[in-house]
């Protein structure tokens, strides 16, 4: 059975015309409005194809073309509509797609199968709007309760129950009551793997385990042209070191591992709030806080926790001083799913 390419490319377009994003990308953040157009252009879709629509209370939308045998259990496909804030086009939305393509394809040529096929709109996979990712899934699997779900916070602090209400796409089925006879989900490459070999397609035989350690380094605000550096206790050099860290475990655990600090803050005492990537808001005082993420991620081949329990284990004094200098930041951790508005890949 071959697809309609055609009519995909044109789905995709004209997907990607609701939220565009910056370079030709979309910008379809989970439960926005532009959710909400894509989730009703995706419907009338289905509706067209003679889908019958499901959809639950974490707003997951399931699309199921019936199937010959009434006691087989379907066939799932599908992936998501949400994008990051700088997304493409494809990822995520490839998935959801094709899997109604296939199904069009079928209606075409007539063919019947003895499962039926469910085309899957998962919510919140992305995560960039509220964190963690694969949130509604999460909850489908029973990782996550539906009131851990219903309460996670965006940057602007509204709770996910909230805008999934105010969008109108709370459903009425309970989460994870439906049972699978198996999931298939077709996505681009997010890496230049297949690219840099001149690959088309690939098979994926694992997948990475995430853990995440949330940070903050307190340090002591001093005028930059009068304190001696032997008494300065320096937040962003600790900062600096960590980055570093980061990158030597995941170096250190090659092939397997990959790590980086999704997101860091640098805060002057009492007031003043800004992202790390620029200096302290006056030239000649040092940011007194930072915060940051970091990510690591490891094949589940390998024991996940032992690149990132290397990290968490360093000692402070030599993440947060300097060789002159016997005064550090206070220096506290923890292991935490990621804060909410943090992006991650899926």
């Amino acid at each position: 059975m071959r697809v309609n390419g055609d009519r995909l490319w044109d789905s995709l377009m004209d997907m990607a015309k609701i939220g565009p994003g910056i370079a030709g990308g979309n910008n379809r953040q989970t439960l926005t409005d532009a959710d909400a157009q894509g989730r009703s252009l995706f419907k009338t879709w289905c509706d067209d194809a003679g889908l019958t629509l499901g959809v639950d209370r974490m707003g997951t939308m399931f699309a199921t073309r019936p199937g010959s045998d009434p006691d087989a259990l379907p066939v799932y496909v599908g992936s998501h509509l949400d994008t990051q804030p700088t997304g493409g086009k494809y990822d995520g939305v490839l998935g959801v797609l094709a899997a109604l393509e296939v199904v069009r394809t079928m209606n075409d040529l007539g063919i019947k199968t003895k499962h039926p096929i469910v085309v899957t709109n998962w919510t919140n996979e992305e995560g960039a709007r509220f964190a963690p990712a694969m949130l509604a899934s999460g909850v489908f699997a029973g990782v996550h309760s539906p009131d851990f779900a219903y309460n996670r916070r965006d940057p602007e602090g509204n709770l996910f129950g909230d805008e999934l209400k105010r969008i109108g796409w709370v459903g009425d089925e309970e989460v994870g009551a439906r049972k699978m006879h198996a999931y298939f989900e077709y996505h681009i490459e997010q890496g230049p793997i297949l690219e840099a070999e001149e690959k088309q397609i690939g098979v994926v035989t694992h997948c990475r385990g995430l853990w995440w350690l949330e940070f903050t380094l307190t340090g002591k605000e001093a005028h930059t042209g009068s304190t001696p550096m032997n008494l300065r206790v320096n937040a962003g050099l600790a900062m600096a070191r960590i980055l570093e860290m980061v990158q030597d475990v995941a170096m250190s655990e090659q092939p397997g591992a990959v790590g980086g600090v999704g997101r860091c803050f640098s805060r002057q005492t009492p007031a003043t709030s800004c992202r790390a990537r620029s200096s302290s808001p006056s030239t000649s005082a040092r940011p007194t806080r930072r915060s940051s993420t970091a990510c690591g991620q490891r094949s589940r081949r390998k024991r996940l926790r032992s690149p990132m329990h290397s990290a968490s284990a360093v000692p402070s004094r030599r993440l947060a001083t300097s060789s002159r200098s016997p005064s550090i930041p206070n220096w506290s951790h923890r292991c935490a799913t990621p804060p909410s508005g943090s992006a991650t890949a899926t």
